[in-house]
């Protein structure tokens, strides 16, 4: 059985000075970092399997899915989700 997609947007946190900034025109060979903010208000549904940067020219450019399995778990590590305690 195949899964409905979902789509989703992420943005990048353009104020970082490190962060790249969009748009930005590259040549060939050229790259971009742009980075996001990462702390316990970044949420990522857990059923995302796949992270892509779209470009001009519609195409799509993604993150390797063992990169993506990476991050959640160092994220669910570094934030785990606080539950309720029971009464």
């Amino acid at each position: 059985m195949l899964r409905k997609v979902q789509y989703g947007s992420i943005i990048w946190d353009y104020t970082e000075p490190l962060s790249g900034k969009l748009p930005k025109k590259l040549g060939v060979g050229d790259s971009i970092d742009l980075l996001f903010k990462y702390g316990p208000e970044f949420k990522l549904n857990p059923g995302t399997t796949q992270i892509g940067l779209r470009d001009s020219f519609d195409r799509v450019h993604w993150a390797s899915r063992r990169d993506v399995k990476r991050f959640k778990e160092a994220h669910r590590k570094s934030f785990p989700e606080k539950t309720e305690p029971q009464k």
